[in-house]
């Protein structure tokens, strides 16, 4: 009997195991880390089991060296894209959350808010977050540190560097001590500038202990704390090598720390589990400019919920992360030396700290994230970057140079508004206000108003609504100039052609109206058209709102312009068949509206009473004609400057603007007062003209009498 229970309850254990829900995860690494996601899936599971939650954790773990890992973040990033619920919990390389968070739930929402705040915001507002949404939290982390031969520190009692200049004294002193002991082959600091990618994130560590203050932000590229950063670092370099030290690799790295004969060695902290126990080296955070500043790239892993997850396993999968994310796993995890971890208070324990090496520094760690955002190359970027950098460490440009350069590469320049930065932007926007200020203020006043109308007796026969109509066109098209200023937007790039569009409509449909009314034979088409020419403008600004509409579906998208050794910009790019679509279908119904207002004008060119009206609208198509088209070409030509590019298409708007007002309405200014006056002065000129032959004919007379 007691077997048959026993049996049962066996039976009973292996089929609730066997119903046990299942979460899937995925984790690359090619390093030997690769362990510390195994060490996780083991503690949940033994953790669900214990507690008869009824989840196991599956994990694939790709290891695979015979492919690259760019490749496998291909493929797992494709998974991602297609939706695909294969996998539940992706274990992803935070260098690569840009490609990953855009898939990931927000976790902010899903776990409780005392297991968020464990987490360092300064570290994980660089790791963790993306579009304001908390798509990870860390799960192993990694630092520079600087490994200092505490041997030679204390034979010529010297502490551990806290300022970049007490490395600089303090290598040259003991360097040259050293030498007078014929000890020519010790180094002062090795720098790691081997490659592109690890002189970039040397650079970037670099300039960030070099900020203002602890609370900084990382300074901007040419600010005067990277100038002088840079020339601190060139000092280093130029003061305290004695070879090509700062140009190798991490082999050469790793063989000072085995053979002692370095001062200083800027290292992962990883590495110090490779190192002898009779080791001199005895690790401390990066120097930094002041003392407690610091700097150090930060890498590592973070874990996240994929968003196409099915619904009824979101909250098994939160459970997972809220267990790997705890203080309690990640105290036991540090305590186990299996990784570092973002929560800096595990660190504060003393019985944590009595356990692992090198506790100080972590509480201390000031990270900054590697620059793998700043380009969608990134590889192109390094190279490029340290490309200019070198010009500088290794040549004779100017710091301020390169690192103008340096910044060229990601920062996309824009026609602002900040005096700060430019006066230009302040004057172009001026130079529209002053225009449409003129234009305005002429429209409300009476006397060049009903100029206006008596301008067209003969052609328009214009109302007060086809006035209006002309200024609205006419502020549309100028308006677009305000869509120059400041960052590009898809909405920017939709209300270029909406303003263009309807600005065109507003102006030149009521002409071609009036054109094809007045400038024929009464008949039946004529009449009809003037008995529904409101209806008409309807139809062709419902047309105009449509097209528009059609490049909604698929709108512009944003792109970069890059310039080799110049400023970068951004243009609307047409990249998809709607855009397309909306766009020649509009030029194709502008160029029917000017081609048709132009055939009826040349029909009637030769009629005197409708000499001025008919060529100066003649004129006022011609120039949009040509402004449009040199619009249009400039928008497929690669510019090397961003102001050439942007005041280029400012001024031409200013040119159809401008021109609009003077040929259909501002010359009247001009015009009829001239007009009058040669008039006037004819008459003046004609009535002298009979006085005087008046004159001569008396004076005639008289002398024929006498006669």
């Amino acid at each position: 009997m007691e077997y048959l229970k026993l049996l049962f309850l066996l039976l009973l254990h292996f089929i609730q195991g066997s119903i046990a829900l299942q979460i899937n995860a995925i984790a690359y690494s090619t390093d030997e880390k690769s362990y510390i996601f195994n060490s996780y899936v083991n503690e949940f599971n033994e953790y669900s089991k214990k507690n008869n939650l009824n989840i196991k954790l599956n994990l694939n773990l790709v290891t695979n060296s015979l492919i690259s890992s760019e490749e496998i973040n291909n493929i797992l990033e494709s998974l991602l894209k297609e939706k695909s619920t294969q996998y539940d919990i992706y274990f992803y390389d935070i260098t690569l959350s840009k490609n990953y968070s855009p898939y990931l739930l927000d976790l902010k929402p899903l776990l409780p808010k005392e297991n968020i705040d464990l987490y360092d915001e300064s570290l994980i507002s660089q790791i963790s977050y993306y579009d304001k949404k908390l798509t990870g939290l860390p799960i192993s982390l990694s630092y520079n540190a600087l490994f200092s031969n505490k041997d030679l520190l204390n034979k010529y009692k010297k502490r551990i560097p806290r300022t970049w200049k007490e490395l600089i004294d303090t290598s040259k002193y003991i360097i040259e001590k050293e030498k007078q002991l014929n000890n020519t082959q010790l180094i002062a600091y090795n720098g790691l500038f081997s490659d592109p990618d690890q002189s970039t994130c040397s650079i970037y560590e670099f300039l960030y202990s070099c900020r203002e203050s602890y609370n900084s932000t990382f300074p901007l590229l040419d600010s005067p704390a990277s100038v002088v950063a840079v020339t601190l670092l060139k000092k280093i370099k130029d003061e305290i090598s004695i070879g090509n030290e700062f140009l190798y690799d991490e082999n050469y790295t790793l063989s000072k720390l085995s053979d002692g004969n370095a001062l200083f060695l800027k290292y992962n902290v990883n590495a110090s589990e490779k190192i002898k126990n009779n080791s001199p080296y005895i690790l401390g955070n990066i120097p930094g400019i002041k003392d407690g500043l610091s700097g150090t790239i930060v890498t590592g892993y973070n874990v996240g919920i994929i968003k196409s997850i099915d619904s009824d396993k979101i909250n098994y999968a939160v459970e997972v992360i809220k267990f790997i994310t705890s203080l309690e796993v990640q105290k036991k995890m540090v305590l186990n030396n299996i990784i570092v971890s973002g929560i800096t208070s595990i660190y504060l324990d003393e019985k944590v700290c009595s356990s692992i090496p090198n506790c100080d520094i972590y509480l201390d760690v000031q990270p900054i994230l590697k620059p793998v955002n700043k380009a969608q190359d990134y590889n192109e970027y390094t190279e490029n970057f340290t490309n200019y950098f070198n010009k500088f460490f290794y040549g004779n440009e100017t710091a301020e140079k390169v690192l103008k350069s340096m910044k060229n590469l990601t920062q996309v320049y824009k026609i602002s508004l900040n005096s700060k930065e430019t006066l230009l932007g302040i004057v172009l926007l001026f130079t529209y206000l002053a225009i449409i200020a003129i234009e305005l203020l002429s429209l409300i006043t009476p006397t060049i108003l009903q100029r206006f109308k008596k301008r067209f007796r003969y052609l328009t026969r214009l109302s007060k609504l086809s006035v209006f109509l002309f200024f609205v066109g006419n502020l549309m098209i100028s308006s677009v100039i305000l869509t120059k200023f400041e960052d590009i937007t898809i909405l920017k790039c939709h209300l270029q052609t909406l303003l263009f569009s309807l600005g065109y409509t507003f102006i030149y449909v009521p002409i071609l109206i009036k054109l094809m009314i007045y400038l024929h034979k009464e008949n039946k088409y004529s009449e009809w058209l003037n008995k529904n020419k409101n209806l008409c403008f309807l139809l062709t600004l419902t047309l105009d709102i449509l097209l528009n509409g059609l490049a909604l579906i698929k709108p512009y998208d944003i792109e970069d312009v890059l310039i080799t050794d110049g400023e970068n910009y951004q243009i609307c790019k047409k990249n998809n068949p709607f855009v397309y679509i909306a766009v020649i279908s509009e030029i194709f119904i502008k160029l029917l509206i000017a081609i048709c207002s132009l055939l009826l004008i040349h029909k009637e060119w030769n009629k005197k009473e409708k000499h001025y009206d008919i060529k100066f609208i003649a004129i006022s198509i011609y120039i949009n004609i040509f402004v449009f088209i040199t619009l249009f070409v400039c928008s497929f030509i690669k510019m090397s400057s961003y102001i050439t590019y942007y005041v280029l298409q400012i001024c031409l708007i200013f040119i159809i603007s401008i021109s609009n007002y003077i040929t259909n309405y501002g010359i009247i200014l001009v015009i009829k007062p001239i007009k009058n006056n040669l008039i006037m002065q004819k008459q003046q000129q004609q009535h002298v003209n009979k006085l005087e032959i008046k004159k001569t004919v008396c004076a005639l007379n008289k002398v024929c009498r006498c006669v």
